[in-house]
């Protein structure tokens, strides 16, 4: 009588299950989550001595990973639970940037009906984006060593809490408060969301993080249009239940399509042994840096856009919010696109080809001296910036290590924020020094900086 064995492989393993073959055994093959358990019954002809040591030692590895892998993270509940998780992730995404998109939508009217003074809100939005940066490396420690599940709902539990707070905010102390609570959520969600998609699909990277990314610009313009609304009928804390309704839906989906229990117990941060293992690689620094660059160039830009396209280039302030829109939608339209291309060529170079056409877009603003031109080269800076992230996430999962990869990306994550952070003052320095122009012509040089980071990696 042959020997009964349970052997647990991976669904990428099960082809080779299959064409390996099982002679001389009956096999009952079970779909349970992202997992396939494959049952050898007992057949009479089959003797153990007769596995090769190769595939038996495979076998050991395999079940030793799974036994030592976090089944919240390795399975879900069914097929069901598959199809609802991935989008639920990449919804939350945009649910996350629209009410950071609301924000400034709505600052004209915040700071009137809570009587702020511009020292005081500007104060207030640094701390939130020293916040919501600054999170970004314990949030990928936690998923490391509780799960991507608890890490994710935690930070949906905070956008919950912020998005609430915001909408019954009556007075100044209390939007402080509240832009802090915001900012922890957005920070422990964001880097949670790229790291689950990125291991949940590492097949298909570049189209999950591309179609992440674009879920991002669609909540920046449904927030857009959102305050638009809201402004026009009602106050603005009205604008933040909308986005509190999709944070609880979100959040029952990724609870309900769990698998397994939460984790929770105290973790060590060892922030410099992760900061020096990210560095101690040459690929990892120059993928940092270059994030942290074409940062700069994106963050200028995006404040300054419709400065610029104002005073530089005598757009009416209607036109000049027009025109930035049409910024968001190339966005929206491109991301997935970059996603594929990352799939299908060397991700890295993917990046740098991105960042060549927003170099091309930021010429053409600097020289245009028509609505076309101007139109162009907003479109080609919009292409650059937003084909830019999908192959560039997808190149950094790769060199990251394996064994701690959402602490690096955590970590990544926080300093190319905090390098980029430098850009709006960069561009409001020359802007008011110079002009807004020559303010532009410096993110450009950003950007040939970042393509040659790139191609030099």
């Amino acid at each position: 009588m042959g020997r009964r064995e349970i052997r647990i492989v991976r669904l990428g393993e099960l082809r080779q299950l299959v064409v390996g073959g099982l002679s001389n055994s009956s096999t009952v093959v079970s779909t349970d989550c992202s997992l396939v358990t494959t049952l050898i019954l007992p057949c009479a002809n089959v003797r153990t001595d007769e596995v090769p040591a190769k595939r038996r030692a495979t076998e050991t590895y395999r079940r030793e990973s799974f036994a030592n892998s976090s089944s919240a993270d390795v399975t879900e509940h069914g097929v069901g639970g598959r199809l609802l998780r991935v989008p639920a992730v990449i919804g939350g995404t945009g649910t996350t940037i629209s009410g950071r998109v609301l924000l400034a939508s709505l600052l004209p009217a915040i700071r009137e009906l809570l009587s702020m003074s511009s020292a005081a809100v500007g104060l207030s939005l640094t701390g939130f984006a020293i916040v919501v940066a600054f999170a970004h490396f314990p949030a990928g420690r936690l998923a490391d060593a509780l799960g991507h599940q608890l890490v994710l709902v935690s930070g949906l539990d905070g956008l919950a809490v912020g998005a609430t707070l915001f909408a019954t905010t009556i007075g100044s102390g209390q939007f402080v408060a509240t832009l802090l609570v915001y900012g922890l959520g957005m920070g422990l969600y964001m880097p949670g969301a790229v790291i689950a998609l990125s291991e949940r699909c590492p097949d298909r990277r570049g189209v999950v993080l591309g179609l992440n990314s674009g879920s991002a610009q669609l909540g920046g313009i449904a927030a857009s249009l959102l305050a638009v609304a809201v402004l026009s009928h009602t106050a603005w804390q009205d604008a933040f239940v909308p986005v509190l309704g999709l944070v609880v839906v979100l959040t029952a989906v990724l609870h309900l399509t769990r698998c397994g229990s939460y984790m929770a117990s105290t973790v060590s941060l060892d922030a410099r042994a992760t900061v020096t293992r990210l560095f101690s690689n040459q690929s990892r620094r120059r993928a940092v840096l270059a994030a942290g660059l074409l940062m700069i160039a994106m963050e200028g830009a995006t404040v300054f856009l419709p400065t610029f396209l104002h005073v530089a280039k005598s757009l009416p302030t209607a036109a000049a919010n027009d025109t930035f829109a049409l910024f968001l939608v190339v966005g929206l339209l491109v991301n997935p696109i970059a996603g594929r291309l990352a799939d299908r060529y060397r991700p890295r170079l993917t990046a740098a080809v991105a960042v060549v056409v927003a170099v091309g877009g930021v010429l053409l603003l600097v020289v245009a001296g028509s609505q076309p031109v101007l139109v162009a080269g907003l479109v080609l800076l919009g292409v650059g910036i937003a084909r830019f992230w999908p192959p560039f996430n997808a190149h950094l999962m790769a060199v990251l290590s394996d064994d701690d990869r959402g602490s690096q990306y955590g970590a990544a994550r926080m300093c190319w924020i905090v390098i980029g952070s430098a850009g709006p003052a960069i561009v409001g320095t020359i802007g008011g020094a110079v002009d807004y122009a020559t303010a532009f012509a410096a993110l450009g040089v950003a950007l040939c900086l970042t393509c040659v980071v790139l191609v030099d990696s």
